[in-house]
């Protein structure tokens, strides 16, 4: 019997990532919910729990480690891992909240997508 396809926020404020992952995803079979904005990723989140959670870093609303850190202070996202992508590396001096469990550098590479995603989900 096949699994039930697992739950995926995707958001970034550019379009073009988010459709990128969006391809991506849902041809390895996940049910993918893209979005450009953070507040809306968070709603999403709040109302129904995905299975993971990739974030941009900077986005113009709420930061992905402040997404991050609100999934975290609420019971019902607390243990949605969250994966950010950034053009730069997170500095090791960052506070990065305990539910971010990877990060991805931007331009995103596919297969590294697939690894790192496949890793959290299973």
């Amino acid at each position: 019997m096949p699994s039930k396809p697992k739950s995926i926020i995707v958001v970034d404020d550019e379009a073009q990532n988010v459709a990128l992952l969006l391809e991506i995803l849902k041809l390895d079979g996940h049910h993918v919910r893209p979005t450009t904005s953070s507040e809306q990723a968070l709603t999403s989140a709040l109302n129904n729990p995905p299975d993971l959670l990739i974030t941009d870093l900077k986005m113009p609303d709420l930061t992905g480690i402040e997404l991050s850190e609100k999934l975290l202070g609420n019971k019902e996202t607390q243990q949605v891992p969250v994966i950010i992508m950034s053009g730069v590396k997170l500095d090791d001096n960052d506070e990065i909240p305990s539910n971010i469990v990877a990060s991805l550098l931007k331009p995103v590479d596919i297969n590294h997508v697939r690894d790192v995603v496949n890793r959290y989900l299973h």
